[in-house]
């Protein structure tokens, strides 16, 4: 559905026009490619989206993370565990290659979290905010709207739809963010199905169409299997 324009939903939005996309699948579908790689799910995810939205002629997709976890900022935000990572991901027209590289990278990325960048953005937030009351001409909409990531990625723990206030909720489930400036996805796995929610501008949403393109080998297989 088209966003709204920003006088009425009261957000700044990119320079180019963004649209939202959500796809469902069956959960099986990726147990299945995650015993054929032998490799962790949640790497597997993540490349299947890297793979959706860029061409192999990209070499490198920088990219911001989400991780759920005490992080460096325990002692700051006890309460808020989902911290956000950086890592530059190598592209690979392979994918099975770019599963490797997704999975080696974050392996990289997360061991090498001190806290120290969560700390530093942190305060650097702090001080916008006070020079934004303090010279308010300099912090136009446009400053806001620069992301300097390829993409914003979001994988939530999976979602279990357990006890009397979810009694009348089934799956799937989905999630998401509208992020002036920025490509993103969410995906949300549950216990039977899993969703990817898609945040882009107009450009790249032809792209998402890829996503069914990787998954059909076991779609197909599954079917046939069922059939």
């Amino acid at each position: 559905a088209p966003v709204r324009p920003a006088s009425d939903a009261h957000i700044a939005l990119p320079p180019a026009p963004s649209r939202a996309a959500s796809h469902v699948y069956p959960r099986h579908v990726f147990s299945a490619f995650e015993q054929r790689y032998v490799m962790p799910q949640g790497a597997l995810l993540l490349a299947f989206v890297l793979a959706t939205l860029f061409d192999p002629g990209k070499r490198r997709i920088s990219s911001t993370y989400s991780s759920i976890d005490d992080g460096g900022g325990a002692a700051r935000d006890p309460y808020m565990r989902m911290r956000m990572r950086f890592a530059v991901f190598d592209n690979d027209a392979d994918f099975p290659s770019l599963v490797r590289a997704v999975d080696a990278r974050l392996a990289e990325a997360e061991a090498k979290e001190s806290g120290f960048n969560a700390e530093l953005n942190a305060g650097g937030l702090r001080v916008h905010r006070r020079l934004s009351r303090l010279l308010p001409v300099a912090y136009t909409p446009r400053v806001f709207r620069m992301m300097p990531f390829d993409v914003v990625l979001g994988l939530t723990p999976p979602h279990r739809l357990t006890g009397e206030l979810t009694a009348g909720l089934t799956e799937p489930v989905f999630a998401g963010a509208a992020l002036a400036g920025a490509n993103a996805c969410v995906i949300v796995p549950s216990r039977r199905l899993v969703t990817f929610n898609f945040y882009l501008q107009e450009t790249l949403l032809g792209h998402v169409a890829r996503l069914d393109a990787l998954l059909a080998p076991e779609l197909i297989s599954r079917s046939e299997t069922l059939g």
